[in-house]
Formats: C-alpha cells, sequence, structure tokens
C-alpha cells in the first residue's frame, strides 16, 4: 500500500516571534510532513522574513491572501493542498515531535476515523491551574449545547463530535472549504465556530478521535480583541453554524435551549442569572444583550443565505 501523504497548514498574521517558535518545533518531528502550507498576506513583511529563513529546513510552500480573516487564509490553503492528510495547526502552537508521526499512524490505522486530533496547554492560562482530567471532550447534543473541553487533560482516546481549530487533521477529500459568512464584517475574534461547522459537515462521512498523543502547547493570546465585538460575533457565528446544520425539529430545540438556557457561546436567560449570581456584578446583563443581538444576527444570516 503507498504511504500517504501529509501537509500542515498554518494561518499566520504579524506573529514573526509565534511563528519563528511554531516553524522550530516542526524541523524537530520525527517524520517530517510532505508540505508545510504557511498563509500570509503581502503587508506582513516581519513574518515573510520568518518564513524565508525556514525554506532550506522545512517543506514550507508560501501562499499569500489578500483577504483579511481567518476564513480566507484557510481557504486559499486548502485550495493548494494536494495530500492525503491535512492537519490544521495554529501559527502560536508548539507540537511535540511525534506530532506528525501519530497523526499519520492514527489516520492510516481505521477507516472510519477521519479526523484526529488532541488537547492544547493554554500557556496564558497555567497559572491559574485551570487544566483538569475530563471525561467528555468537543460534543454536540441534539439540541445544540456544545462542550469543549479541548484544553483539559484526558486519560486516553475518545469519539468526539468536534475537534479544535487549533489541533486537527483530516483525511482531505472529506475537508469542505470554510463557509465565508463566518468571516463577519468585524476583524477582533471573528471567525469563530468554523472548526464545528466543519467538523459537523464532515461527521456524515465517519469519526472523530481525541487522543492524548497529540497534546501541545499553545501560546493563545487574544487580548487585543473587543471584548463587546466578541460577544456579538461568537453567538452569531455559533447561533448560524447550528442552524445550517441541524434538522427542522433541533433547529426548534436549539432556538428554544440558547434563548431560555444557553452557555458560554451565547447568554440565555439562566445563564444569564447563573452569571449575575456568581459574578455579583452587572456585566453579564450586557453580555447578555450583545448575545441576543448575535442569535438574531446568526438567525438573519442563515435565512438570507
Amino acid at each position: 500500500m503507498t504511504k500517504k501523504t501529509m501537509a500542515v497548514l498554518i494561518p499566520t498574521w504579524k506573529r514573526p516571534e509565534k511563528l519563528r517558535k511554531c516553524l522550530q518545533a516542526l524541523t524537530s518531528s520525527d517524520m517530517m510532513p510532505d508540505a508545510i502550507y504557511v498563509v500570509n498576506r503581502p503587508e506582513d513583511t516581519e513574518s515573510a522574513t520568518v518564513i524565508e529563513s525556514f525554506l532550506n529546513s522545512l517543506p514550507i510552500t508560501k501562499v499569500l491572501v489578500n483577504e483579511p480573516g481567518v476564513i480566507y487564509a484557510e481557504n486559499a490553503g486548502l485550495k493548494q493542498v494536494k495530500e492525503d492528510y491535512i492537519c490544521f495547526l495554529d501559527d502560536d502552537a508548539y507540537v511535540p515531535t511525534h506530532w506528525c508521526r501519530v497523526i499519520h499512524e492514527k489516520l492510516s490505522s481505521d477507516a472510519n476515523i477521519i479526523g484526529v486530533g488532541g488537547p492544547d496547554i493554554i500557556f496564558q492560562d497555567l497559572k491559574n491551574d485551570y487544566r483538569r482530567i475530563v471525561n467528555k471532550v468537543g460534543m454536540i447534543s441534539s439540541y445544540g449545547r456544545l462542550t469543549g473541553n479541548h484544553h483539559h487533560e484526558v486519560k486516553q482516546d475518545m469519539i468526539v463530535d468536534v475537534l479544535k481549530g487549533v489541533n486537527m487533521s483530516f483525511k482531505r477529500e472529506f475537508v469542505p472549504q470554510l463557509d465565508q459568512e463566518l468571516q463577519s464584517s468585524i476583524r477582533e475574534g471573528n471567525g469563530s465556530h468554523w472548526e464545528l461547522d466543519i467538523c459537523l459537515q464532515m461527521s456524515k462521512h465517519g469519526k472523530f478521535l481525541f487522543t492524548p498523543e497529540l497534546e501541545l502547547q499553545h501560546d493563545s493570546n487574544h487580548s487585543h480583541f473587543i471584548e463587546d465585538k466578541v460577544a456579538v460575533n461568537n453567538a452569531r457565528n455559533y447561533t448560524y453554524v447550528i442552524l445550517k446544520n441541524f434538522t427542522f425539529f433541533k433547529k426548534i430545540a436549539f432556538l428554544f435551549y440558547v434563548m431560555s438556557v444557553g452557555n458560554t457561546n451565547a447568554y440565555g436567560i439562566l445563564k444569564c442569572v447563573q452569571e449575575l449570581l456568581r459574578q455579583r456584578r452587572l456585566r453579564p446583563l450586557k453580555i447578555y444583550g450583545l448575545n441576543l443581538l448575535g442569535i438574531y444576527k446568526g438567525i438573519r444570516t442563515y435565512i438570507t443565505s
């Protein structure tokens, strides 16, 4: 049997030092990917310099995109990938030596597994001792309740519904282009829930595996995000993705759930009350209002698209 080829896709934007560490980690791989596609915009000359410095040590293909935003960057990279397996990796993520090899082994060993992923250890939260052992990761209920937990610790492989964009890989034949409706007009944190969207689309083709063997370091920092805009955008994209992928009665159940109960992606009435009691300040009321606006925009986007 011919060995399957593998590519790593890395979008980047003006984080040259993080990108350098990301690429440096890949140079230590005990199984080098066949291609590494780094997507950048022409005006980001700092990152271009970093990319140039690794051309002799890594199989890098430079991809340029003119439009801002993660959706356009990922799509530009996807159009270039010809390899059998595609690994999505953020430019602020640093993989262990065995990362590529384990991905290849997991995807090659079972025809029913079309995607694999693993935990990301978030640097900024380590001081808060946030990590705990969990037995449920990346699950989406029949009414749209989303359980993430990808950044926590797991002890064994498990089948999940959703993988996290920073650390997920798929058999390329099943990967769709990202929905450009998720790229809203704001630039702070937009494009959220695109991985939820493609996982829901691909789920009819096979299963997704989440394994502790693929744990990586994630130097994530969203301090530049504008919190109020993110509150609107996250609720918008979450609502839109669920509505476009769920059947009619599940859509109705989701709308009832998200309006009455809700979660961290979109506050419902009960979630808002819970946060008011927990925080003992009025900020959750503002988040609730912003999330309602996002839910409305998500419904409108679904109807008009």
